[in-house]
């Protein structure tokens, strides 16, 4: 497999995630509005952590949809230059990104129980409210990271067999 293919495959599942997050992003906050009766404090809770992952199902949707296409240029030019100084880069920013992606998914975890037991253990309804979106921020992240990394596993997997060992 040649390094700009292996690449491009990549870049195109980043930005089919991109714009699942983007279009449930949209999807969400409709039906939000739409069902949520925001007078109780429970509802009040979880708007806060509701906004907080829209923000990032956007932002985040909105990042890979928009920059990671500009990747693929990048990484051709650089090929184009000098391929094994290419490959190499894109070995180490991978194989560090996996890193984060693996401690990322052990801190989403951690923070979700957290924030499940802070539901059973706080008695306002806010709190509880507030515990239980968090909880759903938390699931959800890891959900997205999990994707994520996986698609990055089999990315950083073409490159090590791509990369000459020196």
């Amino acid at each position: 497999m040649h390094p700009i293919t292996a690449t491009t495959q990549w870049v195109k599942g980043e930005v089919l995630q991109g714009r699942i997050m983007f279009g449930f992003a949209i999807l969400m906050i409709f039906t939000f509005l739409y069902f949520t009766d925001l007078q109780e404090s429970f509802y009040k809770g979880m708007a806060w952590p509701f906004a907080l992952l829209m923000f990032f199902l956007l932002g985040y949707g909105g990042f890979q949809m928009s920059m990671r296409p500009k990747h693929i240029e990048k990484v051709a030019q650089e090929m184009h230059s000098n391929p094994k100084v290419a490959l190499k880069t894109e070995l180490d920013k991978a194989q560090k990104d996996d890193l984060i992606y693996s401690r990322l998914k052990v801190i989403w975890v951690v923070s979700f129980f957290f924030s499940a037991i802070l539901y059973f253990v706080l008695k306002s309804d806010l709190w509880q409210g507030m515990s239980l979106g968090f909880a759903g921020f938390f699931l959800a992240a890891f959900i997205i990271d999990s994707f994520l990394h996986h698609r990055l596993k089999t990315y950083l997997e073409a490159l090590r067999i791509l990369t000459p060992i020196d």
